[in-house]
Order: structure tokens, then C-alpha cells, then sequence
């Protein structure tokens, strides 16, 4: 009986070892495809930015413990060009990008998966993909001080996790979708040239406060998606153009 019972018993284990290896598989898998995604678009960066050496690149890239992606921070290191295999890229957290020379963005940038935040800050973006709404941010996204006139149709498609900040730009209208995107935490459009909003901007449901100082509005009234207040938000230009906006909770 002893014996049988330990030839069944290996053989469990056995088993459940050859489930675990083939759990652990895919995993692994998954990690390669990452790193190769990685290695792929440190060359075609190298390649297409002449001043950017793969060591420089490579350097800002930080990895989980696991082994997957954790963040690439390429703010301030010559990237003006970002190649089509940029949006193969998945992050648990950020990706940095300030300070660069950016003046386009591939149409592919919107396959991009981040866990964290998106920081497009400093840079001179005039006009974004017109897919733009694809892409899912899972903290802030940050296209502050670029030279944005306009926002693609597809805007209100985008669902960011954090802060949308489009402050310092020179946007002179939004979308008519724009009131529906999905913002969980403020939404900053100071400093824009901004003369009116859309219809659905009343629609607009943000987490925190909205800004929309030094533009060239009268009163806005936006919903509050806090779950501490079920008050509007009212925001009061007391210029009748241009001017800081006040806020006030009614």
C-alpha cells in the first residue's frame, strides 16, 4: 500500500510541477517579448536621433523585479524622433520625455501601454495623431507648454488615469468630444487662447478641479465626479476677456 500510495504521490507532483512550468512559461514569454520590444526601439531610436548613443538610451530604462518593464525616463537626451516601434512598448510605470525636440509623434505612439504617467512636457508638439483617443494612460498625462493649436476628433475617446495637463499651449478651440473623456484626477487648460468651449464640456466629468486660467472665457460650469462633494464646480472669469478665472463650489 505504501508503495502504491508514493508512486500515486510522485505522480501528483509531478503533474503539478509540469502545470507550474507551464504556468511560468507564458510569463517568461511575455518578459522576452518585452525586453525584445525594448532592445528594438533603444536601436531604432539610436538610429534615427544621431545623437543619441544605445548606451545613453538604455541607461534611463529601469526594470521590475520580475523582470518587466518599469519606466524609461529619455527626458533631456537629444530624442527628437520616436520610431513606429516606440508603440510596442508596455510599462508598469512612466514614460519620460521632457525636454526633448519632439515636433511630431508616430502614428503608432498610441499603442504605447503606460501604467503610470506620460510626460510629453517641453517639447514642440503643433499636432498630435489623429488616433490620439486610443491611447490609455494609467497615471497623469502631461502635453504642457508644446505648441498645440488643436486637439484630434478622437480626443474624448482618451481615458487617463491621473491629471490631463494642456496648459501653455495654444489651443483656440477643444473638440466637440472633449467633454466626454475620462480623467481621474485634475484638468489643467490655463494659459491657452482658449475663446470658447463646446457644448459638451458641461458634461465633463473630472475627479479634482479644473483650471482654465489666463484664457479668454467668461463662466463655465463644470460637473464635480468627486466622491466627497456632489457640488458643481463654477468657474468665474471676472474679466470680460481674458483674465484669471476664480472657482467657486456651489
Amino acid at each position: 500500500i505504501n508503495a502504491e500510495y508514493g508512486e500515486i504521490k510522485r505522480a501528483w507532483m509531478g503533474c503539478r510541477g509540469s502545470q507550474e512550468r507551464r504556468a511560468e512559461a507564458p510569463a517568461h514569454e511575455v518578459r522576452h517579448q518585452h525586453h525584445q520590444a525594448a532592445e528594438t526601439a533603444i536601436r531604432d531610436l539610436a538610429a534615427m536621433n544621431p545623437g543619441c548613443s544605445e548606451k545613453t538610451l538604455r541607461s534611463g530604462l529601469k526594470f521590475n523585479e520580475d523582470g518587466s518593464l518599469a519606466r524609461w525616463d529619455l527626458s533631456n537626451r537629444g530624442v527628437g524622433v520616436l520610431p513606429d516601434s516606440f508603440g510596442d512598448l508596455r510599462l508598469s510605470g512612466g514614460v519620460y520625455l521632457m525636454y526633448s525636440h519632439l515636433r511630431s509623434l508616430p502614428d503608432s505612439f498610441v499603442n504605447l501601454q503606460v501604467g503610470g504617467g506620460l510626460y510629453l512636457t517641453y517639447n514642440q508638439l503643433r499636432s498630435l495623431p489623429d488616433s490620439f483617443g486610443d491611447l490609455r494612460v494609467g497615471g497623469g498625462l502631461y502635453l504642457t507648454y508644446n505648441h498645440l493649436e488643436s486637439l484630434p476628433d478622437s480626443f474624448g475617446d482618451l481615458q487617463v488615469g491621473g491629471s490631463l495637463d494642456l496648459s501653455g499651449n495654444q489651443l483656440q478651440y477643444l473638440p466637440d468630444s472633449f467633454g466626454h473623456i475620462q480623467i481621474g484626477g485634475s484638468l489643467n487648460l490655463s494659459y491657452n487662447q482658449l475663446r470658447s468651449l463646446p457644448d459638451s464640456f458641461d458634461k465633463l466629468q473630472v475627479e479634482e478641479t479644473v483650471d482654465l486660467r489666463c484664457n479668454q472665457l467668461g463662466s463655465v460650469l463644470v460637473q464635480s465626479a468627486s466622491p466627497h462633494t456632489d457640488r458643481d464646480v463654477v468657474l468665474i472669469d471676472p474679466q470680460p476677456v481674458g483674465g484669471d478665472l476664480e472657482v467657486f463650489l456651489i
